[in-house]
């Protein structure tokens, strides 16, 4: 483990290596800074010659697993954020979580016993119960007018092939130990949402199979990780999901790899849909800056985007932030210098020959480019645990009691 000075030196020499560049390109275009509210707004004008401002970071933003989004404070940061900056979707793990009640085993449930009859082999031995979902998205939709990322995690319990955990949470991170039950449960969900929303909503709606099934950990029995399989089974898990919500309907959106540290996988991934006709919409993968070089986060986006446009498809970075590190930077400048100069970088504009700027050859083809979305929009979050402390330097663009951090 690295010593915190170490830490703190290392964050400081990106601090310095992103805001030296925002510093000199504030400096050679109008910015306009009006105080209001406590607020600064600062405008950019004149971008690129189609004086486009493009705004991927409005499609999406992330926050922690399904289950907070039944608490009042977390339902009135959403609200706040989506008055403020106006985010058209929020996404978040854990849907599928036995804390959301979806897959509950007949025998817990009702104390009886399931008889499979005459080798009838769709009697199952669990049922569903959608009621934490509905409550959920029905105040997205109805009350917050926010259309849910849905997000595909994590296993249920009464599917999982074993026992393994991660997480605050207890998220359960295993393969179905019967790739038709877990089909069947994405089916179901599927339509419900259709019955639900309707299908004019729900065909606008990104399905997103799993979370960073490539992040694994030195100590998986120990640290625990996001998706125990191997990547043969993650392939099999997505053509299982896509073909179950296919059968609800074509026009439903379904896509992977959602990968850690894009572009992993996407070619592989590509390369199995295609040669097993499997369905895919669009990409999808996370990125986080670790590195000093200033444009590497944008770069990592024009490499996706570039593979998704050689197939006609959209990309989707689902999650991104300042960094990775827990308890640095996130509520310092830095956090804001790094989101101003991104959305500066994402008009693919030059730098007008300033000292620091980057690559001027960075150029994102934004009809591919779907969204990113920040991870996250509060810090009411727990996937080590919640800390109650304000400005503890979480990954929310709003502290725990819903005050503006960046």
């Amino acid at each position: 483990m690295k010593q915190p000075t170490m830490i703190l030196k290392q964050c400081d020499k990106i601090f310095i290596s992103f805001l030296l560049p925002v510093i000199t390109i504030m400096v050679n275009i109008i910015i306009i800074m009006v105080k209001a509210k406590n607020q600064i707004i600062i405008k950019f004008n004149n971008f690129n010659n189609s004086n486009i401002f493009h705004k991927p970071f409005l499609e999406c933003v992330g926050s922690g697993h399904a289950k907070l989004a039944l608490r009042d404070d977390w339902q009135q940061a959403l609200l706040t954020v989506k008055e403020s900056i106006g985010f058209k979707r929020v996404r978040f793990h854990g849907l599928l979580d036995d804390d959301m009640g979806l897959v509950q085993s007949k025998t817990l449930v009702r104390n009886i016993t399931t008889i499979k009859k005459n080798n009838d082999h769709n009697v199952k031995n669990y049922i569903l119960n959608f009621t934490k979902i509905q409550q959920v998205f029905d105040f997205l939709i109805y009350e917050a007018n926010v259309m849910p990322y849905i997000e595909l995690s994590f296993m249920p319990g009464v599917l999982a092939s074993g026992t393994t955990t991660y997480l605050h949470y207890k998220a359960r991170t295993d393969p179905p130990k019967n790739y038709d039950d877990w089909g069947h449960v994405i089916n179901s969900f599927g339509q419900f949402l259709v019955q639900r929303y309707g299908l004019l909503n729900i065909s606008k709606l990104y399905f997103e199979v799993w979370n960073e099934p490539n992040l694994k950990n030195p100590l998986p029995h120990l640290v625990g990780e996001f998706w125990t399989g191997t990547q043969s089974e993650y392939y099999k898990l997505y053509e299982t999901t896509s073909k179950a919500l296919k059968n609800v309907s074509s026009k439903l959106q379904i896509g992977g790899p959602t990968t850690s540290g894009t572009p992993a996988w996407l070619l592989s991934f590509i390369k199995y849909c295609q040669n097993n006709s499997i369905p895919l919409d669009f990409i999808s993968s996370h990125s986080y800056p670790s590195e000093v070089k200033v444009d590497s986060f944008i770069e990592a986006i024009q490499k996706s985007v570039d593979i998704s446009k050689q197939i006609n498809k959209t990309f989707f970075l689902s999650e991104f932030n300042d960094g990775l590190w827990f308890g640095c930077c996130h509520d310092r400048s830095y956090a804001a210098s790094f989101l101003i100069r991104t959305a500066y970088a994402l008009q693919n504009t030059n730098y007008n020959n300033v000292p620091g700027r980057g690559n001027d050859e960075l150029k994102i083809d934004h009809q591919y480019l779907a969204g990113i979305s920040y991870w996250t929009f509060s810090d009411i979050f727990e996937e080590l645990y919640m800390d109650r402390d304000p400005f503890h330097n979480g990954y929310g663009l709003l502290t725990i009691d819903n005050v503006p951090s960046k």
